[in-house]
Protein backbone atom coordinates (compact mmCIF):
# COMPACT_ATOMS: atom_id res chain seq x y z
CA UNK A 1 0.00 0.00 0.00
CA UNK A 2 1.05 3.63 -0.24
CA UNK A 3 0.49 7.05 1.30
CA UNK A 4 0.40 8.71 -2.13
CA UNK A 5 -3.03 10.33 -2.18
CA UNK A 6 -3.84 9.92 -5.85
CA UNK A 7 -3.34 6.16 -6.05
CA UNK A 8 -3.97 2.96 -4.07
CA UNK A 9 -0.79 0.91 -4.43
CA UNK A 10 2.64 1.05 -6.02
CA UNK A 11 4.23 -1.55 -8.28
CA UNK A 12 8.02 -1.28 -8.47
CA UNK A 13 9.47 -4.24 -10.34
CA UNK A 14 12.58 -2.31 -11.42
CA UNK A 15 15.26 -0.74 -9.20
CA UNK A 16 17.56 2.20 -9.90
CA UNK A 17 17.43 5.57 -11.63
CA UNK A 18 19.41 8.78 -12.23
CA UNK A 19 18.90 12.54 -12.18
CA UNK A 20 16.92 13.88 -15.16
CA UNK A 21 16.32 17.53 -14.25
CA UNK A 22 16.10 19.98 -11.36
CA UNK A 23 12.88 18.41 -10.09
CA UNK A 24 15.00 15.42 -9.01
CA UNK A 25 17.18 17.44 -6.63
CA UNK A 26 15.50 16.14 -3.44
CA UNK A 27 14.44 12.73 -4.74
CA UNK A 28 12.86 10.57 -2.03
CA UNK A 29 13.44 7.44 -4.13
CA UNK A 30 17.19 8.06 -4.09
CA UNK A 31 17.32 8.35 -0.30
CA UNK A 32 15.12 5.29 0.21
CA UNK A 33 17.06 3.20 -2.31
CA UNK A 34 20.33 4.16 -0.62
CA UNK A 35 18.99 2.98 2.76
CA UNK A 36 17.69 -0.25 1.21
CA UNK A 37 21.09 -0.88 -0.34
CA UNK A 38 23.51 0.35 2.32
CA UNK A 39 21.50 1.00 5.47
CA UNK A 40 22.59 4.18 7.15
CA UNK A 41 19.40 5.33 8.85
CA UNK A 42 20.54 6.04 12.44
CA UNK A 43 16.99 5.47 13.67
CA UNK A 44 17.03 1.90 12.32
CA UNK A 45 20.55 0.50 12.81
CA UNK A 46 19.37 -3.09 12.33
CA UNK A 47 17.11 -2.45 9.35
CA UNK A 48 17.37 -4.96 6.48
CA UNK A 49 19.14 -3.99 3.27
CA UNK A 50 17.34 -5.96 0.52
CA UNK A 51 19.16 -4.05 -2.25
CA UNK A 52 22.62 -4.81 -0.84
CA UNK A 53 25.27 -5.32 -3.51
CA UNK A 54 23.14 -4.06 -6.41
CA UNK A 55 25.35 -1.01 -7.08
CA UNK A 56 22.39 1.36 -7.46
CA UNK A 57 23.66 4.18 -5.24
CA UNK A 58 26.79 5.45 -3.54
CA UNK A 59 27.75 8.11 -1.00
CA UNK A 60 29.35 11.17 -2.62
CA UNK A 61 32.17 13.23 -1.10
CA UNK A 62 29.65 15.75 0.23
CA UNK A 63 28.02 13.02 2.30
CA UNK A 64 24.87 12.80 0.16
CA UNK A 65 23.71 9.69 -1.72
CA UNK A 66 23.91 9.60 -5.52
CA UNK A 67 22.54 7.30 -8.20
CA UNK A 68 25.02 5.21 -10.17
CA UNK A 69 22.64 5.14 -13.14
CA UNK A 70 22.33 1.37 -12.98
CA UNK A 71 18.81 0.03 -13.56
CA UNK A 72 17.98 -3.61 -12.86
CA UNK A 73 14.75 -5.65 -13.04
CA UNK A 74 13.09 -7.28 -10.05
CA UNK A 75 10.94 -9.55 -12.14
CA UNK A 76 9.85 -11.67 -9.19
CA UNK A 77 7.51 -8.73 -8.46
CA UNK A 78 6.18 -8.24 -11.97
CA UNK A 79 3.02 -10.34 -11.52
CA UNK A 80 2.01 -8.81 -8.16
CA UNK A 81 -1.04 -6.94 -9.53
CA UNK A 82 -2.51 -10.12 -11.02
CA UNK A 83 -2.81 -11.68 -7.57
CA UNK A 84 -4.88 -8.72 -6.30
CA UNK A 85 -8.46 -9.27 -7.45
CA UNK A 86 -10.15 -6.08 -6.18
CA UNK A 87 -9.87 -3.25 -8.75
CA UNK A 88 -7.31 -0.66 -7.67
CA UNK A 89 -5.27 2.24 -8.98
CA UNK A 90 -1.58 1.30 -9.19
CA UNK A 91 1.26 3.80 -9.53
CA UNK A 92 3.60 1.71 -11.65
CA UNK A 93 6.93 3.33 -10.87
CA UNK A 94 7.24 5.38 -7.71
CA UNK A 95 10.93 4.37 -7.35
CA UNK A 96 12.24 4.56 -10.92
CA UNK A 97 11.59 6.14 -14.32
CA UNK A 98 9.64 3.85 -16.66
CA UNK A 99 11.42 5.20 -19.75
CA UNK A 100 14.88 5.59 -18.26
CA UNK A 101 17.60 5.29 -20.89
CA UNK A 102 18.84 2.07 -19.25
CA UNK A 103 15.37 0.56 -19.05
CA UNK A 104 15.37 -2.29 -21.57
CA UNK A 105 12.54 -2.29 -24.12
CA UNK A 106 11.97 -5.94 -23.26
CA UNK A 107 11.19 -5.01 -19.65
CA UNK A 108 8.78 -2.29 -20.78
CA UNK A 109 6.93 -4.79 -22.99
CA UNK A 110 6.79 -7.41 -20.22
CA UNK A 111 5.42 -4.97 -17.65
CA UNK A 112 2.80 -3.58 -20.02
CA UNK A 113 1.74 -7.13 -20.85
CA UNK A 114 1.10 -7.76 -17.14
CA UNK A 115 -0.99 -4.59 -16.99
CA UNK A 116 -2.94 -5.72 -20.03
CA UNK A 117 -3.68 -9.07 -18.39
CA UNK A 118 -4.65 -7.36 -15.11
CA UNK A 119 -7.42 -5.52 -16.96
CA UNK A 120 -9.56 -4.93 -13.84
CA UNK A 121 -6.93 -2.50 -12.46
CA UNK A 122 -5.87 0.93 -13.68
CA UNK A 123 -2.11 1.62 -13.93
CA UNK A 124 -0.44 5.05 -13.76
CA UNK A 125 3.00 5.40 -15.36
CA UNK A 126 5.19 8.50 -15.03
CA UNK A 127 8.37 9.59 -16.78
CA UNK A 128 10.65 12.58 -17.15
CA UNK A 129 12.22 10.93 -20.22
CA UNK A 130 9.47 12.05 -22.59
CA UNK A 131 11.77 11.95 -25.63
CA UNK A 132 12.23 8.20 -25.21
CA UNK A 133 8.53 7.77 -24.48
CA UNK A 134 7.69 9.34 -27.84
CA UNK A 135 10.47 7.44 -29.62
CA UNK A 136 9.10 4.08 -28.43
CA UNK A 137 5.43 5.01 -28.76
CA UNK A 138 4.98 3.56 -32.24
CA UNK A 139 6.15 0.15 -31.03
CA UNK A 140 3.90 0.12 -27.95
CA UNK A 141 0.48 -1.53 -27.96
CA UNK A 142 -1.01 0.65 -25.23
CA UNK A 143 -3.31 -1.24 -22.86
CA UNK A 144 -6.70 0.39 -22.34
CA UNK A 145 -6.16 0.50 -18.58
CA UNK A 146 -2.82 2.34 -18.62
CA UNK A 147 -2.59 6.07 -17.87
CA UNK A 148 0.59 7.65 -19.21
CA UNK A 149 1.99 10.77 -17.57
CA UNK A 150 5.00 13.07 -17.63
CA UNK A 151 6.49 15.12 -14.80
CA UNK A 152 6.91 18.87 -15.28
CA UNK A 153 8.43 20.97 -12.50
CA UNK A 154 8.63 24.38 -14.20
CA UNK A 155 8.17 26.07 -17.56
CA UNK A 156 11.54 24.85 -18.81
CA UNK A 157 10.15 21.34 -19.19
CA UNK A 158 6.67 21.91 -20.68
CA UNK A 159 7.97 20.33 -23.90
CA UNK A 160 7.47 16.99 -22.20
CA UNK A 161 3.72 17.60 -22.49
CA UNK A 162 4.00 17.94 -26.28
CA UNK A 163 5.75 14.57 -26.42
CA UNK A 164 3.04 12.95 -24.27
CA UNK A 165 0.28 14.47 -26.37
CA UNK A 166 1.58 12.66 -29.46
CA UNK A 167 1.45 9.19 -27.89
CA UNK A 168 -1.32 6.63 -28.23
CA UNK A 169 -1.91 6.28 -24.48
CA UNK A 170 -5.60 6.10 -23.57
CA UNK A 171 -5.41 8.48 -20.60
CA UNK A 172 -2.78 11.22 -20.48
CA UNK A 173 -1.85 13.03 -17.27
CA UNK A 174 0.71 15.40 -15.81
CA UNK A 175 2.49 15.40 -12.47
CA UNK A 176 3.40 19.02 -11.74
CA UNK A 177 5.25 17.95 -8.62
CA UNK A 178 7.38 19.21 -7.12
CA UNK A 179 6.16 22.46 -8.64
CA UNK A 180 9.18 24.74 -8.27
CA UNK A 181 8.25 27.38 -10.85
CA UNK A 182 5.33 28.78 -12.79
CA UNK A 183 4.23 27.10 -16.03
CA UNK A 184 2.76 29.90 -18.18
CA UNK A 185 3.51 27.99 -21.40
CA UNK A 186 1.54 24.93 -20.29
CA UNK A 187 -0.95 23.73 -22.94
CA UNK A 188 -3.49 21.23 -21.60
CA UNK A 189 -5.00 20.27 -24.95
CA UNK A 190 -5.62 16.53 -24.90
CA UNK A 191 -4.54 16.15 -21.25
CA UNK A 192 -7.05 14.38 -19.02
CA UNK A 193 -5.67 14.88 -15.53
CA UNK A 194 -3.25 17.16 -13.71
CA UNK A 195 -1.64 16.49 -10.32
CA UNK A 196 -0.12 19.54 -8.58
CA UNK A 197 2.02 19.39 -5.47
CA UNK A 198 4.61 21.35 -3.58
CA UNK A 199 7.88 19.86 -2.42
CA UNK A 200 8.24 18.46 1.09
CA UNK A 201 11.22 17.71 3.30
CA UNK A 202 13.86 19.75 5.13
CA UNK A 203 15.30 21.16 1.88
CA UNK A 204 11.97 21.89 0.20
CA UNK A 205 11.68 24.64 -2.40
CA UNK A 206 8.63 26.87 -1.81
CA UNK A 207 5.70 26.80 -4.20
CA UNK A 208 3.69 29.95 -4.86
CA UNK A 209 -0.09 29.75 -4.64
CA UNK A 210 -0.30 31.92 -7.77
CA UNK A 211 1.31 29.12 -9.77
CA UNK A 212 -1.46 26.74 -8.69
CA UNK A 213 -4.15 29.34 -9.42
CA UNK A 214 -2.82 29.70 -12.95
CA UNK A 215 -2.93 25.92 -13.44
CA UNK A 216 -6.45 25.71 -12.00
CA UNK A 217 -7.64 28.32 -14.50
CA UNK A 218 -6.08 26.36 -17.35
CA UNK A 219 -7.79 23.17 -16.12
CA UNK A 220 -11.15 24.89 -15.99
CA UNK A 221 -10.69 26.18 -19.53
CA UNK A 222 -9.56 22.82 -20.92
CA UNK A 223 -11.88 20.56 -18.94
CA UNK A 224 -8.93 18.66 -17.46
CA UNK A 225 -9.40 17.18 -13.98
CA UNK A 226 -7.25 18.78 -11.27
CA UNK A 227 -5.85 17.06 -8.18
CA UNK A 228 -3.96 19.33 -5.74
CA UNK A 229 -1.86 16.97 -3.63
CA UNK A 230 -0.17 19.16 -1.04
CA UNK A 231 1.39 22.49 -0.20
CA UNK A 232 5.16 22.89 0.00
CA UNK A 233 6.43 22.36 3.54
CA UNK A 234 9.02 20.62 5.70
CA UNK A 235 6.51 17.92 6.55
CA UNK A 236 4.84 15.76 3.93
CA UNK A 237 1.15 15.76 3.03
CA UNK A 238 0.03 19.01 4.59
CA UNK A 239 -2.83 21.23 3.48
CA UNK A 240 -0.92 24.34 4.52
CA UNK A 241 -2.01 27.56 2.88
CA UNK A 242 -4.69 25.81 0.85
CA UNK A 243 -7.06 25.88 3.82
CA UNK A 244 -7.41 29.56 2.92
CA UNK A 245 -7.92 28.75 -0.79
CA UNK A 246 -10.75 26.18 -0.80
CA UNK A 247 -11.30 26.64 -4.54
CA UNK A 248 -7.78 25.28 -5.10
CA UNK A 249 -7.86 22.44 -2.59
CA UNK A 250 -9.22 19.73 -4.89
CA UNK A 251 -8.49 16.11 -4.06
CA UNK A 252 -11.63 14.53 -5.46
CA UNK A 253 -11.00 14.96 -9.15
CA UNK A 254 -10.01 12.04 -11.37
CA UNK A 255 -10.17 11.70 -15.17
CA UNK A 256 -13.55 9.99 -15.53
CA UNK A 257 -14.67 9.91 -19.18
CA UNK A 258 -18.24 10.83 -20.13
CA UNK A 259 -18.96 7.79 -22.32
CA UNK A 260 -20.98 5.17 -20.43
CA UNK A 261 -19.19 2.27 -22.14
CA UNK A 262 -15.69 3.58 -21.43
CA UNK A 263 -13.55 1.08 -19.51
CA UNK A 264 -12.36 3.72 -17.05
CA UNK A 265 -15.93 4.77 -16.24
CA UNK A 266 -16.83 1.10 -15.76
CA UNK A 267 -13.90 0.79 -13.33
CA UNK A 268 -15.29 3.56 -11.12
CA UNK A 269 -18.89 2.40 -11.42
CA UNK A 270 -18.22 -1.23 -10.47
CA UNK A 271 -15.78 -0.77 -7.61
CA UNK A 272 -15.97 0.77 -4.17
CA UNK A 273 -12.46 2.04 -4.84
CA UNK A 274 -10.66 5.31 -5.17
CA UNK A 275 -13.39 7.70 -6.31
CA UNK A 276 -15.70 7.05 -3.36
CA UNK A 277 -12.86 6.73 -0.87
CA UNK A 278 -11.28 10.00 -1.92
CA UNK A 279 -14.66 11.73 -1.61
CA UNK A 280 -15.11 10.30 1.88
CA UNK A 281 -11.58 11.21 3.01
CA UNK A 282 -11.91 14.73 1.65
CA UNK A 283 -15.26 15.23 3.40
CA UNK A 284 -13.84 13.97 6.71
CA UNK A 285 -10.83 16.27 6.38
CA UNK A 286 -13.11 19.24 5.73
CA UNK A 287 -15.01 18.45 8.92
CA UNK A 288 -11.77 18.17 10.93
CA UNK A 289 -10.51 21.45 9.49
CA UNK A 290 -13.73 23.21 10.43
CA UNK A 291 -13.56 21.82 13.95
CA UNK A 292 -9.93 22.96 14.37
CA UNK A 293 -10.82 26.45 13.23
Amino acid sequence: MTGIKWTDRTHNCVHGCSIASEGCANCYALTLTYYLEHGGDPRRPNAPTPFAGQNLTYLASDGAPRWTGRVIPAMHRIDDPISVKSPLLWFANSMYDFFHENMAEQWIDQILDVYRRAHWHQFQILTKRSERLLKLDSSIDWPENVWMGVSVENDRWVGRVDHLRQTGAKVKFLSLEPLIGSVPSLDLTGIDWIIVGGESGPSYRPMKVEWVEEIAEKCEASGSALFVKQDSAKRDAVKGRFKHYPHLWQQKHFPIPSADNDQLRTFYRETKGVAKLMQFHADVQDVLDNLSE
